[in-house]
């Protein structure tokens, strides 16, 4: 039992990384941690065939503006040039209208949703 124990030991401590600089003191390489946001969108995901990329852009809309799907409306999708698209979805939850962007690459993965509005103060 003894020896399953410092087995596990040996293993867990052979992922640290150990170099020497140049006095040969011992130096522990630790990773960086990243500092940045979490994603909330799907960005980066699978291509997205165009029939349904409509509803997707209309789902992350309401998810994103906490709001009910019957009250969000995806509009005909624009290609661009190079191949992206773009989709204007509207929410309407009875205090306005407020207008998003959805926008996906020329793979056809979606990049993000954003408003395009800004909510600033008046």
């Amino acid at each position: 039992m003894r020896a399953i124990g410092l087995t596990f030991a040996v293993l867990a401590l052979a992922g640290c990384s150990a170099t020497s600089d140049t006095t040969g003191t011992p130096v522990t390489t630790v990773p960086t941690a990243s500092f940045e946001a979490p994603k909330v969108m799907a960005a980066g995901t699978s291509p997205i065939p165009p029939s349904k990329q409509a509803a997707f852009c209309q789902d992350q809309v309401a998810n994103m503006y906490d709001a009910e799907p019957q009250n969000v409306v995806a509009h005909g999708p624009v290609v661009a040039a190079d191949g992206s698209t773009t989709i204007d979805v509207t929410v309407d939850r009875g205090n306005g209208v407020k207008t998003f962007k959805c926008r996906l690459d020329a793979g056809n993965r979606f990049i993000d949703a954003l408003s395009a509005v800004s909510d600033g103060l008046h």
